[in-house]
């Protein structure tokens, strides 16, 4: 900062009462506690209420300025514990579970799925699947789309 001052450099100005401002808004040296202040004099205020990086760096940057700003104030918020656990959650919530119960003995409950339509082949067009829900033992079975019950019944 110093060298910017030597250099006069555009926007950057020293005032009598040795505050540094760049811009008009007010220089803020590298001092941890003091830019912490700043951030949450602008972010846990009652009159500020939390907002999010974006608005507090607004607010800040109307009267202060430091190199990161943006940075530090990311940071600050992203580790604000009121945000987290007030922020709102932008996706749906999962429906709940309703798992099935699970069979006692092999057989006793299965899933079926008809793949089709297939290419005929052999007077078939269609693959009926079958699985143990149990034992995961899957059995193909070659079909037609037009599949009835006792077709089915006669396949088991």
């Amino acid at each position: 900062m110093e060298r910017a001052l030597r250099n006069k450099e555009e926007g950057l100005k020293e005032l009598e009462n040795g505050l540094i401002t760049f811009r008009e808004r007010v220089y803020i040296p590298i001092h941890a506690k003091l830019r912490e202040d700043i951030i949450r004099k602008n972010h846990d205020s009652t009159f500020a209420g939390h907002p999010g990086h974006y608005k507090t760096a607004e607010l800040i940057t109307h009267n202060y300025w430091w190199p990161r700003v943006q940075h530090n104030v990311r940071e600050y918020v992203n580790g604000c514990e009121t945000c987290q656990r007030v922020k709102t959650h932008r996706t749906s919530p999962a429906a709940p579970l309703h798992p099935h119960e699970a069979p006692s003995r092999p057989w006793e409950i299965i899933t079926l799925d008809l793949l089709r339509p297939l290419p005929m082949s052999n007077g078939y067009n269609a693959i009926l699947v079958i699985v143990d829900r149990l034992t995961k033992y899957v059995k193909f079975e070659a079909t037609h789309v037009e599949l009835t019950t006792e077709g089915f019944a006669k396949t088991l």
